[in-house]
């Protein structure tokens, strides 16, 4: 940890952690947590975690909100020399035994809150694990001890004081095993390297000129990768990483003021409901000097909105799977220039960090010519090590291009439709797999969504192929939310700008779109509600 430059994860905290000693590094409930207190914890979880058998990744499951023990226990895994695997308490729990088997992790860090959900975790699992509950006295845990006999239960009370030294992982091992949606129902883990996230901060510290007096929100589930962002995006410029309250996450611009918040990180949805709720008044939000929006398309004229509001900010459509590290490309909004350069009413995702490489191809990896759409492929230091166990997903999704030579020819695929407009700045148009066939014409679902947006004055419109018959849509509709215009209105300039196929047939209204755990509009959901709407069109007639 004394090197000039990390070369872990773990060693961002522990050196502003020497730098910043008895500055917040956390504010949870309006309970404040110094640099050195919280790297004193992790230490003290990282002196009980078992050894991982030689030959095998250390990974330490974390089964816990954005809560204290949870950074405590994130911490206290890196600090182990382990990568961490994060668990939503909130999610089922036959979805968190998948993700705590697949991954083969022995070890289990729990916060209090989400112990009650661990009876049914344990459940699912056949083999024995060491299960650390940082916030439970060891007196506690007689019940659990009972009831589960063949697991090891560690309590607070063990966790004595330690100021042991620790083995440093390699900077190849795996930093954290993150699990997104899987096209086969089942999560796929995608592989972060320590090296991977370091070279995405050294990208950020390029872009933004962070500083300890800053405030950052947190607002990301720790099983979100942008999550990542939040915690050592911060941490590395020694600043307060302030825990936005679940009570508070659709509608925190009340939390931003309380705290004087300098730096604000969410998905644009949020941002969306806030305007919805009249929050994003002129002026409201003073304090911020960073806005940053990452994790789903950006209406443009949602971020004018939140620069009005936030006037002293920047604001930021930050772009990124998973699979590149947090983000990769990077666009700031210019309040002069951006509504023209804004496309399908969505600001661009700007252009790729400093040591990344993009390119867009066909369906045959073939280059195609500047403004026409491709698929966008990505190289560099921040493309992940692969999938977890998925050899065969690994190698169908990063990939050598077959006009490319050389050692750095491993590009990820990203299954995003993208063009190069005139200031060779990305455009984001929809998903490879979102382009629809609606009466034979391919149909891509993002340019309709666009023209719902428009006259429906509304940031929440999301159109669904329906009915669909042998992979072929017969028309569409669409699922608005948070509009007082008339739905024949809304059809009407839809009518004058778009192809008849392309129409919606009909509007639902939705009181509020449905959002998946990491904050994003849920299309799944969306869809299942056309469902149900549907039929219930039908019977009553």
């Amino acid at each position: 940890m004394e090197s000039e430059h990390p070369t872990t994860l773990v060693d961002v905290f522990a050196r502003s952690a020497e730098q910043y000693p008895d500055k917040p590094a956390l504010v949870v409930e309006g309970t404040e947590c110094s640099y050195s207190d919280l790297l004193q914890s992790a230490r003290n979880v990282a002196a009980v975690l078992p050894a991982c058998p030689p030959g095998e990744p250390a990974l330490v499951g974390v089964f816990a909100a954005a809560s204290a023990t949870a950074f405590q226990g994130i911490l206290g895994a890196l600090l182990s020399g382990s990568g961490y695997v994060p668990l939503n308490p909130s999610f089922p729990a036959a979805r968190s035994a998948f993700m705590l088997n697949a991954s083969g992790v022995s070890t289990l860090i729990v916060d209090r809150n989400a112990s009650g959900k661990l009876g049914d975790v344990l459940e699912h699992i056949d083999r024995v694990l060491t299960l650390i509950l940082p916030d439970v006295e060891s007196e506690e845990l007689g019940e659990w001890r009972m009831s589960h006999p063949q697991h090891r239960f560690v309590g607070r009370d063990e966790l004595h004081t330690s100021n042991a030294s620790f083995p440093d992982a390699d900077p190849t091992d795996i930093a954290y095993l993150m699990f997104t949606s899987g096209s086969t129902g089942k999560p796929k883990g995608v592989m972060v390297s320590h090296l991977n996230i370091l070279s995405y901060l050294e990208a950020m510290s390029e872009w933004y000129d962070f500083q300890s007096e800053d405030r950052f929100s947190q607002m990301f589930d720790l099983t979100f990768d942008l999550s990542l962002f939040d915690m050592f995006v911060c941490w590395a410029a020694g600043a307060a990483l302030y825990v936005v309250p679940v009570k508070d996450r659709m509608a925190p611009a009340g939390f931003v003021r309380r705290n004087a918040l300098t730096v604000w990180f969410s998905v644009p949805a949020v941002a969306g409901f806030m305007n919805q709720l009249k929050m994003l008044k002129p002026n409201n939000f003073p304090t911020l000097r960073v806005s940053a929006f990452c994790g789903e398309p950006f209406p443009a004229s949602l971020a004018a909105s939140w620069q009005t509001a936030a006037p002293n900010s920047v604001v930021d459509n930050l772009y990124g799977p998973t699979e590149l590290t947090v983000a990769c490309t990077a666009y700031r909004w210019d309040s002069q220039t951006s509504p023209e350069e804004s496309e399908n009413g969505l600001v661009p995702i700007g252009k790729p960090y400093s040591r990344l490489i993009a390119c867009l191809v066909d369906s045959k990896l073939e280059g195609v010519p500047k403004g026409k759409l491709g698929e966008l492929c990505v190289r560099g230091p921040q493309t992940a090590l692969g999938y977890w166990q998925r050899t065969d997903l690994t190698e169908e999704r990063f990939v050598a291009m077959p006009w490319m030579d050389g050692n750095d020819n491993r590009w990820y695929r990203t299954g995003d439709l993208v063009r190069q407009n005139g200031n060779d700045d990305f455009v984001f148009s929809g998903r490879v797999d979102n382009q629809v066939k609606i009466l034979g014409y391919r149909v891509e679902l993002g340019e309709i969504e666009a023209q719902l947006r428009s006259y429906a004055q509304t940031d929440f419109a999301i159109a669904v192929p329906w009915p669909v018959t042998g992979g072929n849509a017969l028309g569409v509709v669409a699922c608005i939310s948070g509009s007082t215009v008339s739905d024949e209105e809304i059809l009407r300039g839809c009518k004058r700008d778009l192809p008849d196929y392309m129409v919606p047939n009909r509007i639902f209204r939705l009181e509020k779109m449905p959002l998946n755990p990491n904050g994003k509009t849920d299309r799944n959901q969306i869809k299942q509600h056309v469902e149900e709407l549907t039929s219930a069109v039908a019977n009553q007639r």
